[in-house]
């Protein structure tokens, strides 16, 4: 394995123009890791750069729309059990 000259580095990766449409699409899976051919930590420092608050958000309308009619899944307050009236 061959070192790196002294007082150089390897840039980071670029983050695509795609990322944004991918990754609300995908979100953070294997699938997108997979799509741009990277690992998890290059996919977080993306996530990062475009601004986790607001990629996470843009994810969650998508999936309400598409997937979750109802809004999204999570704990709900579970119905309480019929009452079985003794005669």
């Amino acid at each position: 394995m061959a070192l790196p000259v002294a007082g150089t580095f390897k840039p980071y990766r670029p983050k695509p123009s795609t990322f944004r449409e991918a990754y609300i699409r995908m979100g953070f899976s294997d699938e997108l890791r997979e799509h741009f051919g990277t690992n998890y930590r290059i996919l977080r420092r993306w996530v990062d750069e475009e601004g986790y608050q607001e990629i996470h958000a843009a994810r969650r309308d998508y999936l309400t729309r598409t997937r979750w009619p109802n809004g999204a899944p999570g704990n709900r307050k579970r119905r309480a059990a019929p009452q079985i009236r003794h005669v």
